[in-house]
This record gives structure tokens, sequence and C-alpha cells, in this order.
């Protein structure tokens, strides 16, 4: 039986769903690589070959397991100001995949795709073939739930927030002011959060709690809707943070060509352009 479930190719049946995930020929390494995205935190897409999941955790997850992190520190944003995940040595503990955050007061705490600790905090939002960073779910809603939301941060019907999300205790524009450039006591119409939701959510995760991390968005550089442009979501979100370096940017092919200069990486490198085709 093909480890291809039919008829929506390319996906893995369940059963064969850690072969979406590239890991090391060791069994006992490939097992360490696997655990660190346990079944319970594995999106619905996961076994699709198209998973920025499973991608992640073949790139981020073996440099973990073997001990190769600090290749990491060679990758420069995009705009080559700063390095991409941030200053000083990133050692294999510092990476967490999948991390909760639980300092946002979330109704049901979401996880950050990679965290990276130590010298600095960053915040890492990976991107495959995705088509947008990720907007707020409450406008798309029916207009009927509870929850939904127009589009515009203004009280509407019988709130006490202009935010749908503030009204279930989230603390999302309880910290947006030390961060943003945003006037959060007046309307604002369309809301500027429901666009750029997880790039702000990111930007928030990694500075609350007296933390001064950033946010860092990796993506496909052929992808056509991560391309840098004139007032793109993540353009028109930076010129608006009180620190732009709060916000940062690299691609997968830059990562890859920095693990590439390392001899005992290079399988991986290899295997990773045959998948995905980055080369």
């Amino acid at each position: 039986m093909s480890d291809l479930a039919v008829p929506n190719p390319p996906v893995f049946t369940r059963e064969a769903s850690h072969r979406n995930v590239i890991v090391p020929e060791d069994p006992m390494l490939a097992a360490e690589v696997l655990k660190l995205v346990p079944r319970e935190k594995r999106h619905k897409w996961f076994r699709s070959m198209k998973s920025s999941q499973a991608l992640a955790l073949s790139v981020f997850g073996n440099l973990k397991v073997l001990n190769r992190t600090r290749c990491l520190s060679e990758v420069s944003a995009d705009d080559g100001s700063v390095p991409a995940f941030g200053h000083g040595q990133i050692e294999a503990s510092n990476l967490e995949l999948e991390h909760d955050v639980n300092s946002l007061n979330e109704v049901r705490a979401t996880s950050v795709d990679l965290l990276v600790s130590g010298p600095t905090v960053a915040c890492v939002e990976c991107k495959l073939s995705e088509q947008e960073v990720g907007c707020c779910s409450r406008p798309r809603l029916k207009k009927d739930h509870p929850e939904y939301c127009n589009g515009s941060y203004v009280r509407q019907g019988d709130r006490t927030h202009r935010c749908a999300l503030a009204e279930r205790g989230m603390s999302y524009w309880e910290h947006i002011p030390s961060v943003l450039n945003w006037e959060v006591d007046r309307d604002h119409s369309p809301c500027p959060l429901a666009i750029p939701y997880q790039l702000v959510r990111n930007v928030l995760a990694a500075s609350v709690d007296g933390s001064r991390g950033h946010a860092l968005l990796v993506y496909d550089a052929r992808n056509p809707a991560f391309q840098p442009r004139d007032h793109g979501t993540f353009e028109s979100l930076r010129e608006q943070l009180r620190d732009v370096t709060m916000l940062r940017r690299c691609t997968w092919q830059a990562i890859l060509a920095a693990m590439g200069s390392h001899d005992d990486l290079q399988w991986l490198v290899h295997e990773l352009n045959r998948k995905y085709g980055f080369a």
C-alpha cells in the first residue's frame, strides 16, 4: 500500500505521517527529531507536502538534535542590518518548537512555531506555500456568532471593548502601545490588527514580561505572497513599530545557505533541496 493518501496527493496517510519529516538515518536520532512536535501539536495539514510545520521540524528539529544550531547565528535578516535569529550564539537548548504562549491571557494558548531563547528572544513564524501570514479570524465568523467582528476597531453591539478579543480578556491591546504607534483609545476602520494579526501576536509574545525580543518571519523566496513590496503587510507593520528591529524576516534559502557551509549538514541541505526545490 502506498504511503500517500488518495485521492489528494501529495498527502501522507496518518500511519506514514512521519515520512513527511526529513530525519537522520540513525533511528534513535530520527525518533528524537520527531518527538519535538508530538502528535497532539501537529497541525491539521501536517501530513501535506506543503506543510510549513513539517518543514520547520525537518530544519530546526535536526539542528537541535544534532547540536548544530549555532549555524543559525550566521543568518542575516533580509535587509542585512541585523541577525535574523538574534545576537549571540544559539545553543540547542535555546530552540523550542511549538512553544505555548502564556503571557497574553489567551482563552486557549496558541503556539509559536519556533521559540529561540538565550541572549535574545525570537518568536519565529514559518511559512511555505501559505498565501497570508495569519489574519484575525473574528471577521470570518458568522454574523450571529457572539464573537463576530465586522473588521473595525469599534464597540459593536453591547460590548464594552472595541475588540472582540479584548472582550474575552485577551491582553493584546494592553501591550500594543508599548511596541506600536497605534492609538488604542479611538476607533479605527478597518482594525489595524485584522490583517497582520499573527505578526503582531509574535511581536507581543517576544516583548512582554520585560523581554526585548523580536518576531521573525521565515518564508520561501519563491512564494509571491511574501515578496517584499511597498505597502505589504510586513512592510506596513514594520513602519508602525516603535523599534523596527522587533520585526525581521529571512528566507528558507538563506538558512540553507548557512547550513550548507558546514560539511556535516550537507546531507540535510541536499534532502531539503531534493524535496522542496529550494536550490
